[in-house]
């Protein structure tokens, strides 16, 4: 009787881990991925040059536009009534502000300023009289004003200057003037007495 060992290294099974077969389906699934991959970064890539593209077109109108509008404004002629006005705001502003340093720096005035003498002249309203123009510079005060009634001017001149706050002054001339309604208009021209304070 013989007997075969089944154990022997020529019956065991034999293993071949790199099968030609097993080589090549690992080499086509390698180009299989390897194309998906260059396909979804080519199709990627497109979409995001169309974008680009499109970006570009729209950066280029803009600039198209702008250069368009800045032609025309550079074609524009500034308003004559417009540049007027603003030359007239400009100057306005301009003497405001040289009024309000001459003001704080106390130039138009004595160390009082000129809120003694405006008191003053509100103090002594009458009625029936009113004033239309205060003049102060220096030592000058002028005052223009109206009234029906000429005992009104003579009255309210010794008011005035009576008055300690609008202070000493002597009033050089006086004018008066009726119109056809009636009206006695007068002008009050006046300047700070020698020695007298503001």
């Amino acid at each position: 009787m013989q007997q075969i060992n089944l154990y022997t290294a020529e019956f065991r099974p034999q293993r071949q881990w790199l099968t030609p077969q097993l080589c090549v389906q690992l080499w086509g699934g390698i180009l299989v991925v390897g194309l998906l991959i260059a396909i979804a970064q080519s199709w990627h890539g497109h979409r995001l040059r169309g974008e680009m593209n499109a970006l570009q077109a729209q950066v280029d109108n803009e600039k198209t536009s702008l250069a368009a509008d800045q032609a025309a404004l550079a074609l524009r002629k500034p308003s004559p009534a417009l540049t007027t006005e603003l030359e007239r705001s400009n100057a306005e502003e301009a003497a405001k502000n040289e009024l309000l340093e001459a003001l704080q720096a106390g130039a138009l005035s004595g160390k009082q300023g000129y809120t003694p003498i405006l008191v003053g002249l509100a103090r002594n309203t009458m009625e029936g009289l009113w004033l239309t123009a205060i003049e102060i510079g220096g030592g000058d005060v002028n005052l223009k004003g109206a009234t029906r009634r000429a005992d009104f001017v003579p009255e309210y001149i010794d008011k005035i200057v009576s008055d300690n706050g609008v202070g000493p002054r002597e009033y050089r001339s006086l004018k008066l003037q009726t119109d056809d309604q009636g009206v006695l208009t007068f002008e009050l021209r006046g300047h700070r007495a020698e020695g007298g304070a503001q």
